[in-house]
């Protein structure tokens, strides 16, 4: 959808503005979102947080996986956690543990206090 927008220069609405997306950034293959992945079971709780036997929904492909959430999502941990899956994902091995990716989106909030910064910047956005 993302390339269609850009390509075509079709316009999308945020808020009151007509907003054409000049330069996007793309995901990762292995920069999931948490709507892709079903928590199951708890396996086990350690000192980051807790491990679940989960689903991942990934290109047509059913996976079953082993989800860590982080307890506590500080910015230290945060930066940790994206370093780990920057070096993890380059790895494929049968003597290591595959890593299929990250989910770390948040809700998009979108306030009062935004709206003239997007109408203000609508066509550099």
């Amino acid at each position: 959808m993302v390339d269609e927008l850009q390509v075509r220069k079709r316009p999308i609405r945020i808020e009151d503005a007509m907003v054409v997306l000049n330069c996007p950034v793309l995901r990762k293959s292995w920069e999931l979102r948490h709507r892709m992945i079903t928590l199951k079971k708890r396996l086990g709780k350690g000192s980051y947080g807790s491990v679940y036997k989960g689903i991942l929904r990934k290109d047509r492909q059913v996976l079953d996986v082993a989800v860590k959430v982080l307890s506590d999502m500080s910015p230290e941990n945060s930066l940790a956690l994206w370093r780990e899956a920057r070096v993890m994902q380059m790895y494929d091995h049968p003597h290591l543990v595959r890593m299929y990716g990250v989910a770390n989106d948040t809700e998009v909030l979108c306030t009062e206090a935004t709206k003239p910064l997007v109408a203000k910047n609508a066509e550099t956005v």
